[in-house]
């Protein structure tokens, strides 16, 4: 479509991103990065680790010890196994990004809330305690009533 006055083309369908869902895409693409670089640094000291315990299992002579190092070696292996299927991948945020979100979530929220004013609370407050007043008088004199007629 073409606008008329202007001479400048105009799209019905928003075929451009806006600046927000570019810049989520993009924070989006370096969490991805860093997670990958997380899961690469953990199986490089997984794999390291197992290597140590290999070499101890090696040198152990005992038979009960060789079997407490093939169990941890075989937990490395089952970790290992999982950082490596994607399918068994667990996406954590980042406890930052954790924070980060749910302080934009808050200040949203209070902002959101019809906060009373100082004259307001202090007229709630005193209706409060004279309403509790007058129902203790009354469940007194009632109570009152019963143990005389007793």
């Amino acid at each position: 479509m073409t606008d008329i006055n202007t001479n400048k083309s105009t799209s019905t369908t928003n075929d451009s991103k806006s600046k927000k869902e570019l810049k989520q895409e993009q924070r989006n693409k370096q969490y991805k990065i860093k997670l990958e670089e997380n899961r690469l640094a953990k199986i490089a000291k997984l794999e390291k680790k197992k290597a140590k315990l290999s070499i101890k299992f090696n040198k152990a002579q005992n038979p009960k010890v060789k079997s407490r190092i093939q169990d941890k070696m075989d937990k490395i292996t089952k970790e290992l196994a999982d950082l490596n299927d994607p399918a068994k991948a667990v996406v954590k945020r980042p406890f930052g990004l954790v924070m980060k979100t749910w302080s934009k979530g808050l200040n949203k929220e209070t902002g959101r809330v019809a906060w009373y004013k100082k004259n307001e609370g202090i007229k709630d407050f005193v209706t409060i305690i004279l309403v509790c007043v007058f129902l203790g008088v009354i469940f007194f004199a009632i109570d009152m009533i019963i143990v005389a007629i007793r």
